[in-house]
């Protein structure tokens, strides 16, 4: 059987380590031994060019709202709506 990967070609062999993944790693690796840590990694879609990815649909979207809806979170517990 095949394996499968969705990364492309490209990409595969590409060498190295994204540093959001050495911080998680590291996180995680205290964490294991015991220590008390806030793994606040977050990662970030780029583009092979390093660029920031977003998509356009977003994007436009965003321009159509204000204030609170633009910056603010859902509650921990959710929408009530939800």
């Amino acid at each position: 059987m095949p394996s499968y990967s969705s990364v492309i070609s490209t990409s595969r062999d590409r060498s190295g380590n994204d540093p959001i993944f050495i911080w998680n790693g590291e996180a995680r690796a205290r964490a294991a031994a015991g220590e008390d840590i806030l793994n606040a990694t977050i990662g970030a879609l780029m583009n092979d060019d390093g660029t920031l990815g977003s998509l356009p649909t977003v994007i436009e979207t965003f321009k159509t709202l204000t204030g609170p809806k633009v910056g603010g979170y859902a509650p921990i517990s959710g929408l009530p709506a939800y």
